[in-house]
């Protein structure tokens, strides 16, 4: 798993409750639900984002910055030639 998207209104329980065990394994979360982050969870995540405060090209470009751009294939191509 290389990143979670996590709505803290989960059908079955709470989503605050998976955070620690998702930065236990080292995996990077964005909080992206209805609610607010309770503070005490905040140090698990990378950012916590209300639906209603938040676009979605805005959410787009939170998930894009936690990935580095991938290296065109000619410039791999030229620093090895």
């Amino acid at each position: 798993v290389d990143a979670v998207i996590l709505d803290l209104l989960l059908p079955d329980g709470n989503g605050s409750s998976l955070l620690p065990l998702l930065a236990q394994r080292q995996i990077p979360v964005i909080v992206y639900s209805a609610t607010e982050l309770d503070k005490d969870f905040s140090r698990y995540v990378i950012d916590a984002l209300v639906k209603s405060k938040i676009t979605n090209n805005e959410l787009l470009t939170k998930i894009k910055n936690l990935f580095p751009a991938p290296l065109k294939e000619d410039h791999y191509v030229q620093q090895n030639s």
